[in-house]
């Protein structure tokens, strides 16, 4: 379920008035906000908010050091329309009143789900999330001549989950120190992709959206076959 409009004014502020984004990086994020939907303005309630996915997740994607000294600040925001209104939303606050924000307006990233439906973006240099993911990708790979273009970013799948089922990640699993099962039987990539594939004409959004999926495997054909 969206934001309800009380409720994104109050997450918009909550974070630029947070002491501890001053001088880092604000990461805006997927991952439910249910914790503190109902605490008023108290910045403070909203640390923990890095403790949930998807905040946890991408925190524990940083090297080391990054975690330590300056670390970006994550917040979950929602859902993927949510993050993208709570990005509009915190430009504009700040804009109107930079004195009292925390925030570094240039230090503001989003990163969302590519998912298969597009979501428009207003007031952005791409028009949606499509746009911004052939501009940034090149095949699985980012393209970093592009990067400089972005604050907001896709994945390069579907979902962040999806890049733990790809082929070239088969041996990994094979040779995981701690077993794994996959619906009370032996982990196997081959026999997710079947479940997937026995169950693909099950799913409405992919069936509204065919030509953007189509799109995708010719984008990605080299690596994946």
């Amino acid at each position: 379920m969206s934001l309800t409009a009380d409720e994104l004014e109050n997450h918009v502020k909550n974070i630029i008035s947070s002491k501890r984004i001053k001088y880092k990086a604000v990461i805006l994020c997927e991952g439910d906000i249910s914790s503190v939907k109902n605490v008023g303005l108290n910045p403070t309630m909203y640390r923990n908010l890095e403790r949930k996915p998807d905040a946890d997740f991408y925190k524990a994607c940083l090297p080391q050091k990054m975690r330590k000294n300056n670390a970006p600040q994550f917040f979950n925001c929602g859902g993927r329309s949510d993050v993208i209104k709570v990005y509009s939303e915190l430009k504009a606050l700040h804009a109107t009143d930079p004195k009292n924000s925390y925030l570094d307006i240039n230090k503001l990233f989003a990163i969302i789900d590519l998912d298969i439906q597009k979501a428009n973006i207003d007031h952005y240099s791409f028009q949606d999330t499509e746009k911004i993911f052939d501009n940034l990708y090149n095949e699985l790979e980012i393209n970093h001549h592009n990067l400089d273009n972005h604050v907001i970013f896709t994945t390069g799948l579907i979902h962040k989950e999806a890049y733990f089922l790809l082929p070239i990640l088969t041996d990994f699993f094979d040779n995981y120190k701690n077993p794994l099962s996959y619906v009370n039987d032996e982990f196997s990539l081959e026999k997710i992709d079947t479940d997937i594939i026995q169950d693909i004409d099950k799913d409405k959004d992919l069936n509204e959206n065919f030509e953007i999926v189509c799109h995708r495997i010719q984008f990605f054909r080299a690596k994946l076959f």
